[in-house]
């Protein structure tokens, strides 16, 4: 029996690759670049690693697909993908998962790879080697600079206060916010 969800999928998903069949309902790609594409439904979203996958943002696909999948550093993503007959239709990104650092940091499994909005967070540890750190209610949360081109933004000064976009994910045992584009850090 193969799921009916992104988060069914990852129920099943291990260290060891998997193979997998999954009926997607209205699952959306909210963001794309050349290796990376995420992948939301209603209830949850998952990681595409795939170089060269094609995929472009505002795409919606209803049906059944087949693929690989594990468990890297942590993190439940998809290896490779087949989207047997399923032809996808433009829709609109989800708006972003208004969290705090605290959310992230109970209910990681919940918001993995979601589109999330941190508002009113405080840079804790300023922009170094691609890793940064947030605050907020006393709690502290990374944030990785996963295309290496934020260092003009507020992230660059400790203490400043940022809404930022991105994807929680987790290398290794570290939670950590991936930001993609400037446009994602907005000092308030």
């Amino acid at each position: 029996v193969w799921p009916n969800s992104i988060s069914g999928l990852k129920t099943l998903i291990s260290e060891s690759e998997i193979d997998f069949k999954v009926k997607l309902n209205n699952a959306v790609i909210t963001y794309a670049d050349e290796k990376n594409a995420y992948l939301q439904d209603a209830d949850a979203a998952i990681l595409i690693y795939v170089k060269g996958h094609g995929l472009t943002e505002g795409k919606s696909y209803t049906g059944v697909a087949s693929g690989k999948a594990k468990l890297y550093n942590g993190l439940r993503e998809i290896t490779s993908i087949d989207w047997g007959t399923i032809t996808p239709e433009t829709a609109f990104i989800p708006a972003a998962e208004i969290v705090t650092v605290p959310n992230l940091i109970a209910d990681y499994d919940k918001y993995e790879s979601m589109y999330v909005y941190v508002q009113n967070a405080i840079v804790s540890s300023a922009l170094s080697s691609r890793n940064a750190t947030i605050s907020q209610d006393s709690e502290e949360y990374n944030v990785y600079d996963k295309n290496n081109g934020l260092s003009a933004t507020a992230l660059s000064t400790t203490n400043a206060i940022v809404k930022l976009y991105g994807f929680p994910g987790k290398f290794n045992t570290t939670l950590q916010l991936n930001v993609f584009n400037n446009i994602d850090v907005e000092e308030t």
